[in-house]
């Protein structure tokens, strides 16, 4: 228990120190990779805001697996630290779900109220460059989760396991 209390305590203190992850969708057999800012909640599932015509949030619509990675980028491999991860997202339609999505989410990133005109708005629109931008909050939740620490060794990755 120890050891699983470490790589949980590890990836959440990783988590909260990164701000974007690159997330994996696809359609069709067609892959596609976008950056997103996210937060996480206890249970390790991953919170991102996105415009709901963006390419990433069409395809969740049709097919919800999803790969994902948060990482460092260091000029020397042997300090990559990371989080790999697949599983599934899903769009938030609960509005009491999707008000404490935004409230972890703007802990973290306070400038995005700045976007938000009101409360009741917040829920569903963020005026961008003048423009009224239609949003969507969605949820990844992890089947598997991976840290990857090249400092405690070449490759080193453990599983932190969710179910």
């Amino acid at each position: 228990m120890t050891g699983e209390r470490n790589l949980k305590d590890s990836v959440s203190a990783f988590l909260s120190a990164h701000y974007s992850m690159t997330l994996a969708t696809s359609n069709g057999g067609q892959p596609w990779a976008a950056a997103v800012y996210y937060v996480h909640d206890e249970r390790f599932r991953l919170y991102f805001v996105s415009d709901r015509e963006s390419r990433h949030s069409r395809e969740l619509e049709s097919t919800a697996t999803v790969a994902a990675t948060i990482h460092d980028d260091p000029a020397d491999w042997r300090r990559i630290k990371g989080v790999q991860l697949e599983g599934r997202a899903v769009r938030v339609t609960s509005v009491v779900d999707k008000t404490k999505a935004l409230s972890l989410y703007l802990r973290k990133f306070p400038f995005v109220k700045d976007f938000m005109k009101s409360p009741l708005e917040a829920i569903t629109h963020m005026t961008i460059a003048g423009k009224a931008v239609a949003f969507e909050v969605y949820r990844v939740e992890p089947k598997r989760l991976y840290f990857l620490d090249n400092q405690a060794g070449f490759s080193q990755r453990e599983e932190l396991r969710l179910e």
